[in-house]
């Protein structure tokens, strides 16, 4: 009866750290599933960070194409401007002869 005993003993205690280990691993996979939640939320706000990052970046060489065009209407409207006052010192030269 005393084998009886402490097999039901020893049995009584494997089960105990059995339950104490599956204790363990329940709280492991509920912190898996929190970390995974809170990836699953970054990995989005990184997606929308992207998309605005992109999307700036069109308004950005929108903003270059347009800036570049107005530079060229300026460059124009600048050498216009110097064929003219070169014709009005060329008309004032000959009023001054």
């Amino acid at each position: 009866m005393t084998g009886g005993t402490e097999t039901v003993g020893a049995t009584a205690r494997t089960l105990e750290v059995l339950q104490e280990e599956i204790r363990l691993l329940a709280a492991a996979i509920q912190d898996i599933g929190q970390a995974t939640e809170e990836q699953q939320r970054s990995s989005g706000e990184v997606e929308r960070n992207i998309q605005q990052t992109a999307l700036n970046s069109e308004r950005s060489a929108a903003a270059s194409t347009e800036l570049s065009h107005t530079v060229e209407e300026v460059n124009q409207t600048a050498e216009y401007l110097a064929r003219i006052a070169e014709n009005l010192a060329s008309a004032l030269a000959r009023f001054r002869t």
